[in-house]
């Protein structure tokens, strides 16, 4: 006999675009990891084939960016690095962190670039954000009468 979990499965539909498209081959593991993080935190059908090169180059410079930290941050490593190369390490940190958040905004990553979008989305469309365009207590006697 089937249980419940086994039958909701079983007949779900397979919805073509709802599944995760998996790293490409030639990442590196540590890209993979960021490519999977990326695939799961959002919806399924959040990347779309235009944005998967985005998202590629955005796991690369995520990629970048740790190692330079683990760099940086190993005292170590920074006390037997000369202060040009500890110069040029924290440059390449710094670029790629700023191209890891450029990216991040341009494919709508946080919920503050996602909140934005849909503000100018509505804003485009007439509503602002709001639903109602005139609030019932700022409307006055003869406009509630008429």
């Amino acid at each position: 006999m089937k249980d419940a979990d086994e039958e909701a499965t079983m007949a779900r539909p397979i919805i073509p675009g709802s599944q995760r498209t998996p790293p490409p081959a030639d990442l590196t593991p540590r890209e993979k990891k960021y490519w999977l993080e990326y695939m799961e935190a959002m919806p399924a059908n959040w990347f779309g084939r235009e944005t998967l090169p985005m998202l590629r180059i955005l796991c690369r410079y995520n990629a970048i960016a740790e190692s330079c930290l683990n760099v940086l941050s190993d005292p170590v490593a920074v006390e037997n690095t000369s202060a040009s190369d500890l110069k040029k390490e924290m440059y390449m940190c710094d670029k790629a962190c700023a191209m890891v958040l450029r990216l991040s905004t341009q494919l709508q990553l946080s919920p503050r670039s996602r909140s934005e979008f849909q503000y100018l989305s509505r804003k485009k469309d007439g509503t602002g954000g709001n639903t109602q365009a005139n609030r019932p207590w700022e409307e006055s006697r003869d406009e509630v009468v008429n």
